[in-house]
């Protein structure tokens, strides 16, 4: 299931990866500015990770391609637009209502991991390409899903005060992995 979000976000990360990549070579020819391999590399995953998260979050559905050899191109929105600001909530139903379907359970489980997972890079990286602002690492992550929380009502997803606190713990738990590794290396 986690591979079919993986396999729709692949185009998105593509695609930006190689706008990022011409804007950036475009730019340090410009300026002459001296480069670090391992630091540009880290700042193309970064932005190409927030371009993806923004993909999979706010961003319209997209289906493009050919159908009876014309070329169609359709922008939908998803999404049923509730809105939830009970905290708790939807992770409590999560972990005790499984009798509503037959796959709720996984449903229940990836949801939260992906909640998690998707705030995870986000803690590790921001630090990376800036340490000077680490500190800040876990408030960067909150005012991002808050604004991608925001931006759901608007494109009629579902917006979950629970989706801003997992993606919360989420950064701080990529913080955290990278105060490890900060330390171990230092």
């Amino acid at each position: 299931m986690i591979a079919q979000y993986i396999y729709k976000a692949l185009p998105y990360a593509i695609f930006f990866g190689i706008v990022y990549s011409i804007a950036r070579i475009v730019y340090i020819k410009k300026k002459r500015v001296k480069i670090e391999i391992k630091e540009e590399i880290i700042k193309a995953v970064f932005w190409m990770y927030l371009f993806v998260l923004l993909s999979q979050t706010v961003f319209p559905l997209w289906q493009c391609g050919f159908c009876e050899g014309k070329f169609y191109l359709q922008v939908s929105t998803y999404g049923n637009g509730t809105i939830n600001l009970i905290p708790f909530k939807t992770v409590y139903s999560y972990l005790t209502d499984n009798a509503a379907m037959s796959d709720w359970g996984e449903i229940s489980k990836l949801n939260l991991l992906a909640n998690l997972g998707l705030f995870l890079p986000l803690g590790f990286l921001f630090p990376l390409i800036y340490p000077k602002k680490a500190k800040y690492t876990v408030l960067v992550g909150g005012l991002l899903s808050l604004f991608i929380e925001i931006v759901q009502i608007f494109v009629e997803r579902s917006s979950d005060v629970d989706d801003l606190l997992l993606n919360i713990i989420g950064t701080g738990i990529g913080y955290f992995i990278y105060k490890i590794i900060v330390k171990k290396q230092g």
